[in-house]
């Protein structure tokens, strides 16, 4: 009955360390740290995903003020903006109008 209680607890760890790694916020908060943007005049995200909006909002905060836009395709346009970021809808894994119209807005800037 021990050995059962100990595999147990083993994997409710392995299943929160997993979960924690692939959190879209915490991923973009290891992987894009606000002093990774120190020379940086000027932050422009890009991305597409169903974490796109998680991901946007983390590097939005992490950019801060340095922030001057983004362009994000996503599968569901988020409920809550993110300020400077734009959110178009586009189709996975078929692209889809929205899908040209993120990429001509990217290729704008």
């Amino acid at each position: 009955m021990m050995a059962n209680q100990s595999l147990f607890r083993d994997l409710d760890v392995i299943i929160k360390a997993a979960l924690e790694a692939v959190d879209p916020i915490a991923a973009v908060t290891r992987s894009l740290r606000k002093e990774d943007l120190t020379g940086a005049a000027r932050v422009f995200i890009v991305g597409a995903g169903k974490a796109g909006v998680a991901m946007a909002r983390a590097a939005a905060q992490q950019a801060g003020s340095k922030l001057v836009g983004g362009v994000m395709a996503v599968p569901v346009a988020p409920r809550e903006e993110v300020s400077g970021v734009r959110f178009i809808v586009g189709g996975h894994p078929l692209p889809t109008a929205g899908s040209l119209q993120a990429g001509a807005a990217i290729g704008a800037h």
